[in-house]
């Protein structure tokens, strides 16, 4: 994953839009691209490529750019009429749903209670949560009229959505407030009628709200990456059935760690779980089972390799050590958080941001201490930056620092922690 500051976003793509002659230099303000992609598509390169070939595409069928057509169209001048072609288009990219649902009901500003109802059948309601976020997110900027309280429930039961409803609901009113001020009698019809020449571009036909292509398993055992978090999302729906309560926490957790790392040097992966890399190795883990999501973090040579004792929290070492299972010592330079959800994350996100950014600083400035332990013989093992030949000296360390009983506490900051040598 490229992060966002690395490079200018807006100027990028309102170069591309010039390179294939769809506006000219000076039609978009950068700020108005960068309003639009940062709440909808982001940096993914991959919605970023389908976001240049759609409007290809789009040019390709309509013969030109110029779109005024009908008595609404020419209600807008020719650039913002091709700006909210464009922002339509990444609302279909980014938001499939929400885009299904404006193609539905295109005066979104008339989005209502009963829309709501007809959408969620008040399945939002079931949440204990729900009452007060709804409440709290009612008193801001961002969700204070009716068609945005209607959003916030659509978005509420949708695991894809919810995390991102804020983002949703400041580009549909950047698209009311920037170039749909003066026809506001007429945004449903205006925006219809720009609706009609983005249904080439739709792949909104499935439940899902868009395609998904998913790479075929070369082996029993080799790893097959998946191309982006929605990708990975619908194939662990799909094909493993995770629950939507799993994916929902996945997807914020995701989210957190992507917005943590922003202008880090980290690429993220996606296999069977999230796997967050710096300098082609690992450092953090997010992973799932069918109703379960654990995190995994390096363990520190700073206190011993030691594995957090959190109240509340399942915690435990890579994997269970058994001196008479060769392969027990495989990931015991990582330490596992279990039984993570929404609630838990938040309680403990300040510690979870330590235990991410430790992993980040140890993978760049102190690999040589991950801790690599072997104890078949095979290869040698590397404890505290040093090499270890001797298998009987891996197994001394491994019964030692795989022990369950290996552990401190993360809160008492400035304790002394014994070195065992």
């Amino acid at each position: 994953m490229m992060p966002m500051g690395q490079y200018n976003i807006s100027n990028y793509i309102k170069n591309l839009l010039i390179k294939i002659k769809f506006i000219e230099e000076g039609d978009f303000k950068e700020e108005h691209i960068k309003t639009v992609i940062m709440n909808t598509i982001g940096g993914n390169p991959r919605s970023l490529k389908r976001l240049i070939n759609s409007v290809s595409l789009i040019k390709l069928f309509t013969g030109d750019t110029k779109l005024i057509e009908t008595d609404e169209e020419k209600a807008l001048s020719e650039n913002d009429q091709k700006l909210l072609l464009f922002s339509l288009l990444c609302l279909q990219i980014a938001f499939p749903k929400i885009y299904e649902l404006l193609t539905f009901k295109p005066d979104f500003t008339n989005w209502d209670n009963d829309l709501a109802f007809q959408q969620t059948r008040k399945k939002e309601e079931e949440s204990k949560a729900f009452e007060v976020e709804f409440t709290n997110a009612a008193k801001t900027d961002d969700f204070d009229e009716e068609w945005e309280q209607c959003l916030f429930r659509i978005c509420y039961i949708n695991p894809r959505l919810k995390p991102r409803v804020i983002e949703i609901s400041k580009f549909l009113t950047f698209m009311k407030d920037e170039f749909l001020k003066d026809n506001e009698d007429e945004i449903g019809q205006v925006i219809a009628q720009v609706l009609s020449k983005t249904s080439v571009t739709s792949v909104t036909s499935t439940d899902h709200g868009q395609e998904y292509v998913l790479p075929e398993r070369k082996g029993a055992y080799s790893r097959r990456f998946l191309e982006d978090i929605e990708t990975f999302i619908f194939d662990k729906k799909q094909n493993d059935n995770w629950s939507e309560k799993t994916l929902e926490t996945i997807e914020f957790i995701y989210n957190d760690m992507t917005e943590l790392f922003k202008n880090k040097p980290v690429e993220f992966k996606f296999a069977g779980g999230i796997t967050i890399y710096s300098n082609k190795r690992r450092t953090v883990g997010i992973f799932g089972k069918k109703d379960n999501v654990l995190l995994t973090f390096l363990k520190n040579f700073k206190n011993g390799y030691r594995v957090p004792e959190i109240d509340g929290l399942i915690t435990r070492h890579g994997r269970k050590f058994n001196r008479d299972v060769r392969s027990s010592t495989h990931n015991a330079e990582l330490f596992v958080l279990e039984q993570i959800n929404i609630e838990i994350y938040k309680k403990h996100k300040k510690l979870i941001h330590e235990f991410a950014n430790d992993s980040l600083e140890i993978m760049e400035k102190h690999k040589d201490k991950l801790l690599n332990l072997e104890i078949a013989g095979r290869r040698s093992s590397f404890f505290k930056g040093k090499e270890i030949t001797n298998q009987e000296e891996s197994m001394k360390i491994a019964i030692r620092y795989l022990s369950p009983k290996h552990t401190y506490d993360p809160f008492k900051k400035g304790q002394q922690i014994e070195e065992e040598e």
